[in-house]
C-alpha cells in the first residue's frame, strides 16, 4: 500500500527529471549530448516544457484538485470486505490492515455476521 501512496509522485518527478537533464546538458556542452543550434533551441523548449508540466501536476496534486477517475484502492477493498464470508480473514484485516477505515468496515462485518448467525 505504500506504493500507491506515492504514485501520484512518480510522473511528475519523472518529467521534471527528464527536462532538468535535458536543460543542464544543453548548458553544459557534454559528451553525453550536443546539439546544434536550431535543434538545441527546440530541445531546450520541449525540456522546459517537461519540467513546468511536472511542477504544474505537482501543484494540483498538493492542492487536491486532480481528478478522480473511477474508484479508489480503498473504496473497491471496502466492497470486497463486505462481500467475505471468513471470519478468520475479517478478523486479520480488523486487526492488522494498515487503513483504520477498513479495519473498522472488518469490524463491522464480523458483527453483521454474529447477528446472522
Amino acid at each position: 500500500m505504500r506504493l500507491s501512496k506515492y504514485m501520484a509522485f512518480v510522473l511528475p518527478g519523472y518529467l521534471i527529471s527528464v527536462g532538468l537533464f535535458f536543460l543542464i546538458t544543453l548548458l553544459f556542452d557534454t559528451e553525453v549530448f550536443s546539439a546544434d543550434p536550431p535543434g538545441k533551441y527546440f530541445l531546450g523548449a520541449i525540456a522546459a516544457v517537461f519540467v513546468v508540466f511536472g511542477v504544474v501536476y505537482l501543484s494540483l496534486y498538493w492542492k487536491e484538485k486532480l481528478p478522480e477517475h473511477g474508484k479508489s484502492i480503498v473504496e473497491v477493498r471496502k466492497e470486497a470486505i463486505l462481500n467475505i464470508k471468513d471470519e478468520s480473514l475479517l478478523a486479520k484485516i480488523a486487526t492488522e490492515d494498515p487503513n483504520p477505515r477498513l479495519r473498522e468496515k472488518a469490524r463491522e462485518r464480523l458483527q453483521e455476521i454474529h447477528t446472522e448467525a
